[in-house]
């Protein structure tokens, strides 16, 4: 069962494009939210998010009208500086939600953080607010 899932979760990665190097795949690396260096943009906090502003979209729903609200979402910053795994956790609307997703699956550049002196994934949290 166990080979069966992890040539699923090959073929699903090769399928979506995914270009990291699977060095084993039986091998299940942890997550974590305690460190001692969080992950960090490369550019810069202030760089971050003028890019997630100069990403994000305006939503409408079908009237045309201009859909408002916030989306809290959280994602796995690879010990390779990707992000992956993006939840949505807290949510207004599904139209909001998408964008979110799209702003956040956009986003490259990321230190890793680190934890005994190791790059390690971790998990973050995040609001997208649509104003």
């Amino acid at each position: 069962m166990f080979r069966f899932l992890a040539f699923l979760l090959f073929f699903v990665s090769t399928l979506v494009g995914f270009s990291q190097d699977i060095k084993q795949i039986n091998q299940i690396e942890p997550v974590y939210q305690q460190l001692d260096t969080m992950p960090q943009f490369i550019w810069g906090a202030d760089s971050l998010q003028s890019l997630i502003k100069a990403t994000q979209r305006e939503v409408k729903d079908k009237d045309g009208q201009k859909i408002t609200g916030m989306v809290a979402i959280n994602f796995v910053v690879t010990k390779a500086g990707l992000i992956e795994q993006i939840q949505v956790y807290r949510s207004q609307d599904e139209r909001l939600d998408a964008e979110a997703l799209n702003v956040i699956s956009n986003i490259r550049d990321f230190n890793p953080g680190i934890k005994d002196g190791k790059p390690v994934n971790t998990r973050l949290k995040s609001v997208l607010h649509f104003k």
